[in-house]
């Protein structure tokens, strides 16, 4: 687990496409994914990401190459929001999403954030449900669109200062869309 560096683009954009196909072609339209593979993960995209100061990210590696990644952004002085959370399909199950929702979760509180919020396409029931088992809540409803196709959201938020669970580890280290 480290933060992401401009020299992570590439291995983050090769994660993105291996992730967005496995987990999206049955449930979004194809163009929806194309779109955002194509835009939400273009070199400069990303690259601009990292200039952002309300943001960290983090990458986690394995074997000497990154298999996930994670954003979270300070929203409001009071609210962090996960924006990317993916681990690569063969990957997954080892606990590296855990590791790097904890490490977004730990940035989230070093900036003072009391809750995050974060969005999960409805039918990602998978994703949804070890939300749920990290301790966050539905709070709502949202639309993602992209590509001409739009595609229901799960809001799901937790709040930091009283949430059992991993989060309230001393020291330990949140995707819409």
């Amino acid at each position: 687990m480290r933060p992401r560096r401009a020299s992570d683009t590439r291995a983050v954009r090769r994660v993105a496409r291996r992730t967005w196909r496995a987990t999206y072609a049955r449930i979004a339209p194809a163009a929806l994914v194309a779109t955002v593979l194509r835009r939400g993960y273009a070199h400069e995209a990303l690259l601009r990401t990292l200039l952002d100061a309300a943001r960290d990210a983090f990458v986690v590696e394995a074997g000497g190459e990154v298999v996930g990644y994670a954003d979270a952004v300070l929203r409001t002085a009071a609210e962090a929001e996960v924006t990317r959370l993916y681990v690569r399909p063969d990957r997954q199950g080892a606990g590296l999403g855990r590791a790097l929702l904890l490490a977004c979760l730990s940035a989230a509180r070093r900036r003072g954030a009391a809750r995050v919020v974060l969005g999960v396409d409805r039918d990602n029931r998978r994703a949804v449900a070890w939300y749920r088992r990290q301790g966050f809540a539905p709070v709502g409803t949202d639309v993602f669109e992209a590509g001409g196709a739009s595609r229901p959201l799960v809001r799901l938020a937790r709040d930091l200062a009283d949430a059992p669970g991993p989060a309230s580890s001393p020291g330990a280290p949140v995707s819409r869309r």
